[in-house]
Order: structure tokens, then C-alpha cells, then sequence
């Protein structure tokens, strides 16, 4: 059985030993870091710091919150005026602006440029499909669903009422 070797190459933290004399202190409290003998070097005096440490950079990714909650959802519930027409808007992009613009009364003046995005997206799309690259139609469809456009966002249309179904027994015991 051969002895384990020590490794011939200079440590990586402080060791008197070695003539490495620059100390590491504790990124929580300061205090000197006693070096690790082999592994990972240290960055924490105690398990205590270490804790503390990831405690706090817990706390400081956490979202700050300005509102309440139901506060932001009774502001924007309702929309505010109705979209107008960008200026830059020309062509079939504001044909289809009219034709879509009537047809979406859930839209306020804070979806016109969104809508105008979409009604360009849409121009191109009906010029070449299969041109147009599919990260380009995948924003068009989500340009199209915050807006609450197409097939996935059909949340504001009036559903049909359900009929209701006959009752099966009806033709055995009706009279």
C-alpha cells in the first residue's frame, strides 16, 4: 500500500506553512477564516454565518410590492377609453386596425400600440406564411392572446348557453 501524497502545488487559502500569509475573513461578520485543510475553500467563519449569509440573500431577491394585490386588479379592471390609431400605421396594417378594432370593445387606449404591432404582424403574415419565421408568428399569437385575439383567448366572447339534454326516460313513461 503506497501513502497518500501531498499535492506538490501551492494551497489555495492562507497557510503559514506554506508561506502564504494573507488571511480570509467571513463575508457575514469579518472575522478571520480558519483555512480548509483540502475541498472547496471557506468563505464563512461558522455554519452560523453561513446561514445568516443565505438568510439575507434570501430576503433581497424577494419582489417588492408597491400595491396590494386587489388594488392593481380594481384599477385595471376596467378599460379606459378606447384605442386610437398610431400614426405609423398605413396600408393593410390600418385596414385591418378598422376591421379588428370595433370587433375587440374590451380594448382600452392602452392597447392601441399593441394592437398596431399585431395589425402589422398580421400584414406580413397574410403576404407569406411560410416565409416568415416562427418565433415571429409565436409573437404574433402572443401579441394576438394578451390582447384576448384567437382561439386560446376566446375569454371575453359570450358563450352560447348549453341546451338542456332531454331526459332519456321522457319516451318510456311519457303519456
Amino acid at each position: 500500500l503506497r501513502a497518500h501524497k501531498r499535492s506538490a502545488r501551492r494551497p489555495r487559502r492562507p497557510d503559514p506553512e506554506h508561506g502564504v500569509t494573507e488571511m480570509i475573513r467571513c463575508e457575514t461578520c469579518g472575522s478571520v477564516v480558519e483555512p480548509a485543510r483540502h475541498g472547496r475553500p471557506r468563505k464563512y467563519c461558522s455554519e452560523r454565518c453561513r446561514a445568516t449569509h443565505r438568510r439575507a440573500k434570501k430576503k433581497a431577491l424577494q419582489p417588492i410590492r408597491l400595491v396590494p394585490r386587489g388594488a392593481v386588479a380594481q384599477v385595471f379592471a376596467e378599460p379606459v377609453g378606447k384605442p386610437q390609431k398610431p400614426e405609423f400605421l398605413h396600408g393593410r396594417p390600418a385596414k385591418l386596425w378598422d376591421e379588428y378594432v370595433d370587433r375587440l370593445p374590451w380594448l382600452g387606449f392602452a392597447d392601441s400600440h399593441p394592437l398596431a404591432v399585431w395589425c402589422e404582424m398580421a400584414a406580413e403574415l397574410e403576404l407569406s406564411v411560410k416565409g416568415t419565421e416562427t418565433n415571429r408568428i409565436n409573437a404574433w399569437r402572443m401579441i394576438g392572446n394578451a390582447l384576448g385575439i384567437g382561439a386560446a383567448t376566446d375569454r371575453r366572447a359570450e358563450k352560447p348557453a348549453a341546451k338542456p339534454k332531454a331526459d332519456p326516460t321522457e319516451k318510456y313513461f311519457a303519456g
